[in-house]
């Protein structure tokens, strides 16, 4: 069963919407960045087939064995077996040149792999490729029972998608930057409600697209943003500030208009340290005595313009640098308004942290006339115009 490709969470949402009525849920899950593989077990036995069919057992005898031993059932899964680092972390799938492709032993494996399982086709004596995907997936954990450092299963996250379109961007957009964060080259989203569906030929099932991480990593140069607020995180980032909101600043009048949440790019340390630095202390713990100063305001400081409703407001002080997918055209953000479009401003599609920029101050930021002329610079080179374009691209942006 193979994806068709799209370039953005709307285009996402839109296809799957499409694909069946009513539109029911869907997953979210890591696409891995390795070697497409199906596994088949019977008796004891175990062969490893590639995409193209070819027979790789000889090339993972690892993976047949840790196969094996995780489920003793005749099966037939889906699965990606991924190039893992000494610290058991994602690696690109050039990694996997490292393999011989025949006389490999478990005593001279050249690169360690994870098998990361996110399909059912058989099961004991019955073919469950019929079944929805919610149903395949829980037989597959059944089977396979707790996940191990040699036999996972695909992240994944899930998502209603009868939901409001914005939320449901915003979802996406997190699940997305997150997989990148976690060394994979993107995200496939699945209907639950699916049929297992094989791909013959260029045919593509409509019930899986895949969102790569090359549209995150499209826009070439990096924004110098000023950090304005922030909300609070959830699931373990709930004591830290996440997503944190950041902004143009306008020399002329000292405006900061808000150009996007960044919610991608950050370790869990730097959570941590920036959390302190904002609020005093972690969410929900006590603040250390002593009077160090913090970034908190009861209010948004003078010159903040953003539709956005932080749950904290910040002193501008900090200057982070932020890369992301490209710039569109926003109803919530207000960065360079008036510049592009006569009531909306421009937002940063995908954003993710680079770097802090204590060499610069909020002065030396990245002023609204820059942010505009980048967005119609990048409209050219699309081949159309900063008018006609705008209009085209008012999506609202990944927050908006």
């Amino acid at each position: 069963m193979l994806a068709n490709a799209v370039t953005s969470e709307k285009d996402a949402i839109a296809k799957l919407r499409k694909y069946a009525a009513p539109a029911g849920a869907a997953a979210l899950e890591h696409k891995y960045d390795g070697q497409r593989a199906q596994l088949h077990g019977s008796d004891g036995a175990l062969r490893i087939f590639s995409r193209k069919n070819d027979d790789m057992t000889d090339k993972y005898p690892d993976v047949a064995r840790a196969a094996r031993a995780a489920c003793a059932q005749t099966f037939v899964v889906d699965a990606e077996i991924v190039p893992v680092s000494a610290a058991a972390n994602p690696l690109a799938f050039q990694a996997l040149g490292a393999r011989k492709r025949v006389g490999v032993t478990e005593a001279n494996v050249e690169q360690a792999v994870r098998l990361v399982l996110f399909d059912l086709l058989w099961l004991g004596d019955a073919d469950v490729t019929a079944l929805p995907l919610s149903e395949r997936r829980a037989k597959l954990r059944a089977a396979f029972g707790e996940p191990s450092a040699a036999v996972a299963y695909a992240a994944s996250t899930d998502v209603d998608l009868a939901a409001d379109d914005a939320p449901l961007e915003e979802a996406v957009t997190a699940a997305l930057l997150e997989s990148v964060d976690a060394g994979c080259e993107g995200l496939m989203l699945k209907r639950l409600d699916a049929p297992y569906e094989y791909s013959l030929g260029s045919k593509r099932s409509d019930a899986w697209v895949k969102l790569k991480k090359d549209y995150v990593d499209a826009l070439g140069d990096s924004l110098d943003l000023v950090v304005i607020g922030g909300w609070q995180g959830q699931g373990r980032k709930s004591k830290w500030v996440s997503p944190i909101l950041v902004a143009t600043r306008d020399p002329e009048t000292e405006a900061l208009g808000s150009v996007c949440r960044v919610m991608s790019g950050f370790t869990d340390v730097f959570y941590k340290d920036f959390t302190v630095r904002a609020l005093g202390a972690e969410i929900g713990a006590d603040a250390p005595a002593g009077d160090e100063p913090v970034l908190l305001r009861d209010a948004p400081a003078p010159g903040v313009d953003t539709g956005e409703r932080c749950l904290f407001w910040f002193e501008p002080r900090l200057v982070w640098e932020i890369r992301g997918a490209d710039l569109s055209i926003s109803p919530t953000h207000r960065a360079a308004v008036g510049l592009v479009h006569e009531s909306r401003g421009i937002s940063l599609r995908f954003p993710r942290f680079i770097r802090e920029r204590p060499d610069k101050t909020v002065e030396m930021a990245c002023t609204p006339g820059e942010l505009a002329a980048k967005y119609r610079d990048q409209n050219q080179g699309q081949g159309g115009g900063a008018g006609p374009r705008a209009a085209e691209r008012d999506d609202g942006g990944a927050d908006g």
